[in-house]
């Protein structure tokens, strides 16, 4: 069976004006490309998302957000196929000079489902999975720290599937450039 997982890139001062047409969200702020095919994701769409403008500011955790699509198979932290067609995307992305210096989180989240301890060791290896593959796609990893933080902070209703769908994700957060 396989589980969907939701990477959410946050970050501060991008125009949403110029994204793609299939980019949908119900809430202010926030740009969903979860209902995207992964393979229709471009390299020049994310660094749109994540290059702010010189004069912005980067609040670590801060809104907007960009959902992306990220598969897993159950209980796995290894990426589906079609998750790494988008991840190679990121991985342009991040390679770009306009993200040249930018550093991000990687922070892996769960659903309810399974004990705590469970969920935290999931969260964890599956935020590792997507720096282990920007990383061996030539992004530094001195640019990526990543963490998991099992199921707290949910975006959506745990007690339905797709709540639980919600929330199984990554969110990559754009530290801005130095330390």
């Amino acid at each position: 069976m396989r589980r969907r997982l939701i990477l959410v890139i946050a970050l501060v001062g991008a125009g949403w004006a110029a994204w793609p047409a299939h980019a949908k969200s119900n809430q202010p702020g926030v740009t969903d490309l979860t209902g995207a095919a992964p393979a229709n994701i471009q390299a020049n769409d994310l660094i749109q998302a994540l290059a702010p403008s010189r004069q912005t500011k980067l609040v670590p955790g801060a809104k907007p957000t960009v959902l992306l699509p990220i598969t897993f198979e159950s209980g796995s932290a290894v990426p589906t196929a079609e998750t790494k067609l988008m991840l190679d995307q990121l991985v342009k992305a991040l390679q770009s000079n306009d993200m040249k210096g930018s550093r991000f989180r990687i922070e892996g989240y769960t659903d309810s489902v399974g004990s705590a301890s469970y969920n935290q060791r999931l969260s964890e290896k599956r935020a590792k999975s997507v720096s282990g593959y920007l990383e061996a796609g030539g992004v530094a990893s001195s640019r990526l720290e990543a963490i998991g933080r099992g199921k707290a902070d949910p975006i959506a209703d745990n007690a339905t599937a797709e709540g639980r769908r919600r929330n199984r994700r990554v969110e990559l957060i754009n530290l801005g450039t130095g330390s």
